[in-house]
């Protein structure tokens, strides 16, 4: 199949894109074959994060999730005021973000009590 990305026009990107998308697609169900095959487990894919504050909570299970919030914030600060050039610099940040989102909610969330 990579053999016909030779058979397109040098100015036919559209047509490569297909041909690209398809390999991918057989070398991701590849991946999870084999995985299968060497673990007998299936692939998983990361779980998204919460970015929202579970519903119900009582004042003391606030008061723990925000303590962990604010420790989790601390270490991303700290791993990116040490590595700014880092490879995931970009992901500290990002978690960095979500997880200020999270405090601040949680904040709210103890005034109400």
């Amino acid at each position: 199949m990579s053999n016909s990305l030779a058979d397109f026009d040098d100015d036919d990107v559209a047509g490569r894109l297909k041909v690209i998308d398809e390999l991918e697609q057989i070398r991701e169900l590849w991946k999870d074959c084999h995985y299968e095959l060497n673990t007998g487990k299936k692939r998983r894919e990361k779980a998204s994060k919460p970015t929202q504050i579970k519903p119900g909570l009582n004042q003391a299970e606030v008061m723990k999730a925000l303590a962990t919030t604010r420790a989790k914030i601390s270490q991303n600060r700290s791993k990116l005021d040490q590595q700014p050039d880092h490879k995931k610099a970009f992901e500290w940040q990002a978690e960095i973000d979500r997880l200020t989102g999270l405090k601040v909610a949680y904040e709210a969330e103890l005034t109400r009590f």
